[in-house]
Parts: C-alpha cells; sequence; structure tokens
C-alpha cells in the first residue's frame, strides 16, 4: 500500500511529476555541461589573457593622449600609441573620453581590468535579457548561455583585443529594457552612450526619429551630444573632421577583410576577393555604390516591416520586443565594418526570436509545435554557425592565394561570417510582419 501511495493516481499528478523530472534533468545538464564547456574553454581564455591588446590600446593610448593635454590624431600621438606608419587612429574622439581614466595603468592592467569589466557585463546582459522575457528557469539558462558564449573563438578575440561590443551590447538591452517600461528618455540615454562609443549605434537613434519616439531621439541626442561637445572642448572645432581622414587611411586595408560581414564588406569582396587580396584593396567605387544602395534598401525594408510594431508599443511597451530586436541586427549591417566579435549583439535578437516559438499559440489556443520546431531549427542553425572557428577564417584567404583548392571552403568560411545576423533578420522579420500584419487592427504581442 504504502509503494502504491507513492504512484501517481491521476493524469494531473502524472504531469507533475513528469515536470518536475523535465525540470531536475535540465537543471544537472545545463548545470554539468555548463561546467564542462568552461573547462575547456578556460586555457584559451587564459592564453589570450596574456596577450597584447591590439585593438584597445588604440582607445587606451588615445584616451592617455587625451588626459595629457595631447591631441591623439596628430602625428606624434600617433607615433606614441603604436601606430603603423600611414595608418591613423580610426576609433572616434567620444570613445577616448571612456579611457581616460585608465590612462595611468599600463596596457596590460588595463587589458585585465577592461576584461573583468567585459565578463560582468556579460553576464548581467544575458541575465537581464533571459529575466525581462520571462523564459523558463532563466537563471540556469543564462549560466548555460554565458559558458557556450564564452567557448566561441570570436569571444575569445573579443577579450583578447579590448573590444567594445559587449558594453554596446549591454547598452542596448538597457536601452530595450527601458522602453518597455515605457520611460522613452531612459531608453535614448542609453541608445545616446551607445553612439559614444561607436556610431553604428546612430541607426537606433534614427528609428526613434522615423517611428516618431521623440522623447528617446531627445535623450540619445543629449547623452551624445555631452560627449561631443567634451571632446570638442578639448580638442577644437575639426576633430570630428580628424577622426573621418584617420579613419579613412584604414578602408584599403580591411573593408575587403574575409572576416567584415557589413554590406559594404560583402560588396567590396565581390570586386576584390579576399583570397586575390588578402591583405586589403584600394576600395572600389562600384562596390561603395552597391554597399550604399543596398544599405539603403535594408534600411527601408526594416522600417516598412518594424513601423506597425512601434505603433503598437505606443500602447503595449512589452510589444517592442521584436521590432528592437531587428533593429539591433540592421544597426550593425550598414557601417564599414563588422567583425566577429559584434555576434554579441545578436544575444537579444537570438533570446527574442526563442521566447516568441515558445509561446506561439495556434487559432485554437493551442501550442504551436510547427512555429517551435521551426524557431528551434532557425536559432540551432545560427548557433552552429557562430561556432565556425574564427582562426580558420582569418587564415584561409592567404592559403586560398596559393592553393586554389582552398578557395571553396574559404568561400564557406566567408559567407558564415555573415550568415548568422541575416539569418536571425529574415526569421525576425518574417515573424513581425505575423505578428503584426500592417492592416490589422488588432494583434498578437509576445506575452510576459
Amino acid at each position: 500500500m504504502t509503494f502504491q501511495r507513492l504512484l501517481p493516481r491521476s493524469q494531473a499528478e502524472l504531469r507533475a511529476v513528469f515536470a518536475q523530472a523535465v525540470t531536475i534533468l535540465y537543471v544537472v545538464g545545463a548545470l554539468v555541461l555548463s561546467f564542462l564547456l568552461l573547462r575547456d574553454a578556460g586555457p584559451e581564455l587564459q592564453l589570450r589573457s596574456l596577450h597584447f591588446p591590439a585593438d584597445g590600446v588604440v582607445d587606451w593610448g588615445g584616451g592617455k593622449e587625451l588626459a595629457e593635454g595631447n591631441d591623439p590624431y596628430s602625428a606624434p600621438s600617433l607615433r606614441r600609441i603604436g601606430m603603423e606608419p600611414g595608418y591613423g587612429l580610426g576609433h572616434p574622439p567620444t570613445t577616448l573620453l571612456w579611457f581616460i581614466p585608465f590612462a595611468k595603468m599600463d596596457a596590460m592592467t588595463m587589458k585585465y581590468a577592461f576584461s573583468l569589466m567585459t565578463l560582468a557585463m556579460l553576464c548581467v546582459h544575458i541575465a537581464l535579457v533571459l529575466s525581462e522575457l520571462r523564459l523558463w528557469l532563466w537563471g540556469v539558462t543564462a549560466v548555460l548561455t554565458a559558458s557556450v558564449v564564452l567557448t566561441m573563438t570570436w569571444m575569445h578575440v573579443h577579450m583578447s583585443q579590448v573590444d567594445l561590443s559587449e558594453p554596446i551590447a549591454l547598452l542596448y538591452v538597457l536601452s530595450w529594457w527601458f522602453l518597455r517600461r515605457g520611460r522613452d528618455g531612459w531608453a535614448g540615454v542609453m541608445a545616446g552612450l551607445a553612439c559614444s562609443l561607436k556610431l553604428y549605434p546612430g541607426i537606433l537613434v534614427l528609428y526613434f526619429a522615423l517611428t516618431q519616439r521623440w522623447r528617446a531621439f531627445a535623450g540619445a541626442a543629449i547623452a551624445y551630444g555631452l560627449f561631443a561637445a567634451e571632446a570638442t572642448r578639448r580638442l577644437g572645432p575639426t576633430v570630428f573632421k580628424d577622426f573621418l581622414d584617420s579613419t579613412a587611411s584604414h578602408a584599403h586595408r580591411w573593408e575587403n577583410n574575409i572576416r567584415n560581414a557589413s554590406i559594404a564588406g560583402i560588396t567590396q569582396r565581390l570586386f576584390y576577393p579576399a583570397y586575390e587580396f588578402p591583405h586589403g584593396h584600394a576600395l572600389s567605387p562600384a562596390g561603395q555604390a552597391l554597399g550604399a544602395v543596398l544599405s539603403l534598401l535594408l534600411l527601408w525594408l526594416t522600417w516598412f516591416v518594424v513601423w506597425p510594431a512601434m505603433r503598437v508599443g505606443r500602447r503595449n511597451p512589452t510589444a517592442i520586443d521584436i521590432p528592437f530586436a531587428i533593429i539591433t541586427i540592421v544597426t550593425m549591417a550598414p557601417g564599414p565594418y563588422q567583425w566577429e566579435h559584434y555576434n554579441v549583439t545578436l544575444i537579444l535578437p537570438f533570446f527574442v526570436l526563442l521566447a516568441y516559438g515558445a509561446r506561439a499559440r495556434r487559432p485554437d489556443g493551442n501550442r504551436s509545435w510547427l512555429t517551435l520546431v521551426g524557431v528551434s531549427t532557425v536559432l540551432s542553425a545560427v548557433t552552429y554557425l557562430l561556432y565556425v572557428d574564427f582562426w580558420t577564417r582569418h587564415d584561409l584567404p592567404a592559403l586560398a592565394q596559393k592553393n586554389p583548392a582552398l578557395r571553396p571552403k574559404m568561400y564557406w568560411y566567408e559567407v558564415s561570417a555573415w550568415l548568422p545576423w541575416v539569418v536571425l533578420l529574415v526569421a525576425l522579420m518574417v515573424v513581425c510582419r505575423r505578428v503584426f500584419p500592417r492592416s490589422a487592427r488588432q494583434v498578437q504581442g509576445i506575452r510576459a
């Protein structure tokens, strides 16, 4: 009798026991897998921590020159920073202001401090996204997600070079977090701060204006304006012209690089393939024109798709999830560069799409298993693409120049650089059109 009492006596009890078993298995499996992933990633992360911060030293050196009252775009400053002859400082003056607090550190101490900050930002970034979307067992999933990201080779490079993609991605998430609460002004401030780190988040501000979110637009303008004013006060009214002149010196070397996943990079390689010019080539005017046309078409298509959702978002702030995820991806595409470490920005769109798939319903109110399978397939493909090895992609053009048999493999690694953002973008646009049809008066939202 005692044994019989332990057995479920109804279908409801059986479902409850099954749900508990699934929960326990998921928690244990996710934590064990996280441990194994971090154990494997640890040696590589430790090795990369010893490398000189090739990208971060530019910002650190520029901030140090600013702190000492020098013009970081001048020839003497460029020599002190360690720039190669003929190459200017390719980062905006507002970025350098953020590195003034690191000016008294040496480069490696700055790297260790910034790397710890980046790890903390990544954890906050993932936790905010999953908790805000109220995904099942979001805390455990956050640990697993962070572990997965830290095993990807592009994230190793992010940490090694002291890149700014994670701080920008976190500011995007904070902007979205404020928009979901109807606090457009603060959402704009977060976007403006992101613009002070790199210029491409300015496209997010553009969409604030196009969708008539004027408080968000004003918040972004004020936040960025304060940084721009301080840079101008320190360096004079020509500082932004000096920056543009300086960054132009890099274009012939980097824009057709196989790792560049932007529209500009894709169009430049149509005219100057990476295997023929692995170390760069002067820009193709036809490639620039084609890239500009495609970028404008993408911006228009994005506005066409997201406008109904943004309009609904004024009444229901949580309806902002899908359009914001779309705009997040689009901000990276039209610029001259989109490197692998920008992929950290795809975390929010990834989980917004997952949340939609997990909560999709058929007209009769039952779960849409077909939608869930479709979304899972897309996200599995994106995860696979994000795992494509950075170093193999980096080395293949020079190898394919010498060995034509490697060119098909190189083409795959080239396409796999930009496929993640394209696949996610297309999937989210399809979902947005389904959830927010332009002619419908009532729309479905992702229930929070």
